[in-house]
Formats: structure tokens, C-alpha cells, sequence
């Protein structure tokens, strides 16, 4: 979300890749605190905001100010949270991976509103849902229930 690749990322955070990349993991052990907080504070100086779990939904993400970024450029930051790849993402939505490829790099003239519809219904189905920007935040992503 920062629009850092992970090695612009993992030198602002002082954090070597390979910790980076670990730390992105689903598979990974018992994260290291530190880095952790390091990785969240870089994220946070280029004003992503981190939303702690309610008794109404999940944790999640999203922009802290308003911005040009659109719900359509949250579906590739949906698809990481659910550790979804191209592939799985074609295969639980019918758009094909060339096409969700282009939406997510925002550079379609038009955007295709069934293909939209249906990558927001099966990300949604798997539990994410995308929160819209308002007057005082841009959009975002989150659980809709608490992660254990």
C-alpha cells in the first residue's frame, strides 16, 4: 500500500528483505515484535493506518487521508491479506488473471464492471470486505470478523 517495493520497504523499516519477506508469510512462526514495529511504523510515515479489531468486524488497513485511490485498487491488497495468487484469484472469480492483472495496475480505460463485481464478491466471500474512502480517509480493507 505504501507503493514501496519490499526492498525500498525493508531499508526504511531497517529491516533486511529476507525478515520482510518472512514477516509477509502465512507460514511464518512467532514474529519478532521489533520488527514488526518497525515494519508498521514505515508503513504508517507513508500514511497507511492499521484498524484494530471490534466486536463488529475484523483488523485491516486502509489510506489514512482521503486520496485518488479507488475500492478497484484495494483488490490487489485484498487479494495479499487472503494470500490469494493470480491463479486462485481466477479461479474463485471467473476474471481471467491477464485481466486482473490490468485492473489492479489501474490502467484500463473503462473499468469492466461485471469483472469488478465479481472479484469484489469472491473476496468478499472469503471474508475481506472493502471499505469505501470518506471525507476524512481513503479506502481500505478489512476482516469482517476477528482472526484468531
Amino acid at each position: 500500500m505504501s507503493g514501496e517495493s519490499q526492498s525500498e520497504l525493508a531499508t526504511r523499516a531497517k529491516v533486511t528483505r529476507s525478515v520482510l519477506k518472512l514477516l509477509e508469510s502465512p507460514d511464518r512462526k512467532r514474529p519478532d515484535i521489533l520488527m514488526i514495529a518497525r515494519v508498521r511504523s514505515a508503513l504508517e510515515e507513508r500514511g497507511v493506518e492499521f484498524l484494530q479489531a471490534t466486536n463488529e468486524a475484523g483488523e485491516g488497513v486502509r489510506f489514512k487521508h482521503p486520496s485518488e485511490t479507488s475500492i478497484v485498487q484495494m483488490i490487489r491488497h485484498a487479494r495479499a491479506l487472503l494470500d490469494l495468487s493470480l491463479d486462485q484469484t481466477e479461479a474463485i472469480s471467473g476474471v481471467g488473471r491477464d485481466a486482473i492483472a490490468r485492473i489492479e495496475r489501474g490502467r484500463l480505460k473503462r473499468e469492466p464492471e461485471e469483472g469488478l463485481r465479481k472479484l469484489q464478491g469472491a473476496i468478499e466471500a472469503r471474508g475481506v470486505v472493502f471499505l469505501a474512502a470518506d471525507e476524512a480517509s481513503g479506502p481500505g480493507i478489512r476482516f469482517q470478523e476477528k482472526q484468531f
